[in-house]
Order: C-alpha cells, then sequence, then structure tokens
C-alpha cells in the first residue's frame, strides 16, 4: 500500500483502540474517559504516521511489567503510548484487509482471532470469550474419533523473530507503507531476544495470522486439527498414527523455529481428556456508543465473587483469570461513565439510565458486603514485599468499590507503576487532558497524573 492508502485505517484505528482494544492490554487505562474529539485525534494519528515513515520521529520505549502466568515464569509485557497502540491497529488493520483477502487463515480450524463480521459492532475481532467455547465444542466433537493429541507451542510470541514476522508479511503482500510502519514500531517496542511483543488484540491478530505457516504443516500431514491461538488440537481413530504424527510434527516445527511444550503435550482418548471449560451464554449487547465494551459481560455479582475469591488466592490472578477479572471490572467502570453522561448523545437502541447505573452499583455492592478489609490488606502486604506489581495493581484496581481507606498506607517502597495506581486512590489526579496523556507511555502518564500530590 501507498502512504496515501494507509488513511481510511485511521479513523476506525482511532475508534477500536480507544473504544475496545485497549481492553486487552494487560494493564487498565490511568483514564477511561468514554468521549473524545475523534476528528482531532485522527489528525493527530496521520501526522504521527508520517513522521515515523520519514524517519522525522521514532516511536518512544513502551513501558513493561511482568505477569504472573498460572504455570511457567511470568510474561513481560509491553505498553506503548495509546497513540502507538493507535498506530499499530492502523497497520493490522491493513494487513487484515489483505489476509482475509487471500484467506491466509482457514477458520473452520482455527477459532483465535477471527475480524469481526458483524457491521454493528465496534470490534476488530469477534469475541475471543465466545471463541474459546467454540474451539472447545468443536473439540468434543471431533474427539469422538477415539483419540485425540493436545500440542501447545513453547513460547510462541518469544520464539518469534520480528524480522521473520514483517517478512512474513511482505513476501505475501508485497513492500507498502503498512509494512514499512509495522518495521519501525516493532524496532521499538521488540526487546533483542525476547521476539514479538505482547501488547494487545492488534499484534494478536498479526500472530494468529503468521501461525498459519503451523497450520501449513498440519495441513501437510493430513491431520485433522483446530487451533485457538497456539493451542492445537489433532484428532485421529488411531493413537499410534497420531504418535508418529506428532514425531513429525515435533520435527517440522523445529524447521519454523518453534517447539511443542513439553508439559502440555498430551497424547489420549476422548475419554481421556480433560474437561473444557463450562459454557457461558454472552450477554446481550447494549447498543450505544460502543457495543465492544459489554460483549460477554459476566453478571456483576458473579464478577464480585471472583474477585473476592482470587483476593485470598494468588493463583487465580494471572494472565487468564486476572486479566479477565480485571478488564470486566473496567467494561463496568466504562459501562457506569456512559451511563452518567450520555445526555445528548443520539442513541442506536434507546435504553434506561437507571438500568445502567446498576451494573457497577451492583458490583460494588457485592464487594462491600463479601470482601474482608484484613484479606485485601494481607494480600497487599504479601504482593508489596515480593515487588509483584501486576498483582499489586490488580488489588487495587478490582477492589476499589468496596470502600477500603488507603489513605494510611505508605506506599512509597512499591514499584513505580503500582506506587501511582495506589496514589490514584489517596490524591485527586493531575488536570492533563487526554490527549496528551495519549502520546505518553504508560509509566508516563502516570507520572503525569499521580507524580505529585494535587
Amino acid at each position: 500500500m501507498k502512504r496515501a492508502e494507509l488513511e481510511p485505517f485511521i479513523r476506525s484505528a482511532v475508534r477500536l483502540v480507544l473504544d475496545s482494544i485497549t481492553y486487552s492490554n494487560a494493564l487498565p487505562e490511568w483514564t477511561d474517559e468514554p468521549f473524545f474529539d475523534y476528528s482531532e485525534r485522527e489528525a493527530a494519528i496521520s501526522r504521527r504516521i508520517s513522521a515515523y515513515l520519514s524517519g522525522s520521529a521514532k516511536p518512544a520505549p513502551p513501558a513493561h511489567i511482568l505477569v504472573p502466568r498460572k504455570n511457567g515464569s511470568p510474561k513481560n509485557w509491553s505498553i506503548p503510548s495509546v497513540n502507538d497502540q493507535i498506530v499499530l491497529q492502523v497497520c493490522a488493520g491493513a494487513l487484515a484487509r489483505q489476509a482475509e483477502a487471500a484467506a491466509l487463515v482457514d477458520y473452520s480450524h482455527v477459532f483465535s482471532y477471527e475480524p469481526n463480521r458483524r457491521p454493528e459492532r465496534l470490534a476488530f475481532t469477534e469475541s475471543q470469550f465466545t471463541a474459546w467455547s467454540t474451539f472447545n465444542k468443536e473439540v468434543a466433537v471431533r474427539a469422538k474419533r477415539g483419540a485425540i493429541l493436545q500440542l501447545d507451542i513453547e513460547q510462541m510470541y518469544r520464539s518469534v523473530d520480528p524480522a521473520n514476522f514483517v517478512a512474513f508479511f511482505e513476501k505475501r503482500f508485497g513492500p507498502g507503507a503498512e509494512i514499512d510502519l509495522l518495521k519501525v514500531l516493532l524496532r521499538s517496542f521488540s526487546a533483542p531476544g525476547e521476539g514479538l511483543p505482547l501488547i494487545n488484540e492488534s499484534i494478536f491478530y498479526l500472530g494468529d495470522v503468521y501461525l498459519s505457516i503451523v497450520d501449513d504443516l498440519f495441513r501437510k500431514h493430513s491431520l485433522d486439527y483446530v487451533r485457538f491461538v497456539d493451542d492445537y488440537r489433532v484428532f485421529d481413530s488411531s493413537r499410534e498414527r497420531l504418535e508418529q504424527n506428532l514425531e513429525e510434527v515435533t520435527r517440522d516445527l523445529a524447521s519454523v523455529g518453534f517447539r511443542p511444550n513439553a508439559r502440555k503435550t498430551r497424547l489420549g482418548s476422548d475419554s481421556e481428556y480433560f474437561d473444557a471449560i463450562a459454557d457461558a451464554d454472552p450477554k446481550k449487547e447494549d447498543q450505544y456508543i460502543s457495543a465492544i465494551r459489554f460483549d460477554d459481560m459476566p453478571d456483576p455479582a458473579i464478577l464480585a465473587t471472583m474477585v473476592v475469591r482470587a483476593t485470598g488466592d494468588e493463583t487465580r490472578i494471572t494472565e487468564g483469570m486476572g486479566r479477565f477479572t480485571m478488564q470486566s471490572v473496567r467494561k463496568l467502570k466504562a459501562h457506569d461513565a456512559l451511563a452518567k453522561g450520555r445526555e445528548g448523545i443520539l442513541l442506536n437502541d434507546p435504553v434506561d439510565d437507571r438500568k445502567l447505573r446498576t451494573y457497577l452499583d451492583h458490583y460494588n455492592a457485592v464487594l462491600k458486603a463479601s470482601l474482608k478489609p484484613e484479606s485485601v490488606a494481607r494480600a497487599f502486604d504479601h504482593y508489596s514485599k515480593t515487588g509483584d506489581e501486576w498483582r499489586i495493581v490488580w488489588l487495587l484496581f478490582t477492589t476499589k468499590g468496596a470502600g477500603i481507606d488507603w489513605k494510611a498506607t505508605d506506599v512509597s517502597s512499591l514499584p513505580p507503576i503500582a506506587r501511582l495506581w495506589a496514589r490514584s486512590l489517596i490524591v485527586k489526579p493531575n488536570d492533563v487532558p487526554d490527549e496528551e496523556l495519549h502520546t505518553l507511555s504508560y509509566l508516563e502518564a502516570g507520572n503525569r497524573l499521580y507524580g505529585s500530590a494535587a
């Protein structure tokens, strides 16, 4: 694509990042202002793209935070400025149009990060919660063949060389402004030896497309497989054939820089297969401002109960469940902000303001009734001593509505991002316009808001 051909992707990228994609970040944004001057932001992003392509400016290095996993060492997540995330989404949008036209991903076998097909829904991809449920249902059906191989790629994102990643798209679509822009971004976002940066849904979609090189290997062996991100299931009537397939696939994976995760590789019959996650019906979308904010929202009381249980059990505060609960709480707070500021907004589907405002109230009421302050204090003290920055932020953010008084808490020894989140519960934020905050990295934005007393 030529530089001018990126312009149509800027408007959607601004809306997608501000209204939905930042919800897939490792951390919540410092502020969730639901109303922006979108036209002004689009012009600023266009200027930024031109500066990056001309070499007159380059993206600032992102902030980083370690996010604990249920198994294995924590993952290092990157958090660029919001505006740089928008630029990344411009790249992703431009590449997605070409990838989908070329049918690089076979969605009859792949169930993750399929582009959103519903024009009334402001979202880049389909709901991953629903996709995961669909994936497991498909596994249950295909497992009836008799034998199943579970295979997960070890450290998939870390195993991808960013140069090979860019070359993959350039080989398929040719040189262009979107490729040049992706090179510029990855040079700033990627740390040496760390592979692809973990950022948000923009990079996850592109990573999902890149894994089509592995799908090709499975098809070469005529395997009956399904995939969710880098989690593969292979089916056959013969366990012996699957054992042979595992040897062949392991050899072929090495040729493209991957290897199976030995801890997650399992071979067995359908009766030996572990239980899939419980089915859940996604909630009806509220059709105003952005439907995606409330897509697949859990019941506020159930969400509050999940948070209460996790507060006393750090194994529940991980990259999977911890991010899900934190993002869900963020959606409730955005829901509440929209409900209280909707005057003068043209609605697609008018709803009762009072009902909208009960979502966050319901969540906070359950927290206050069920959450013991001493449990929060113990968890905070434990994470503070271990320097577990991400879990500290999780604790502060999800329990804010419980009415806990943090004013007497000494936050001076906390890690930088956690210290600023703790200060956000104690002091009023400094007056910094969103357009300025969004040019800064995550840590810099937090410092502008809470780095000194108001």
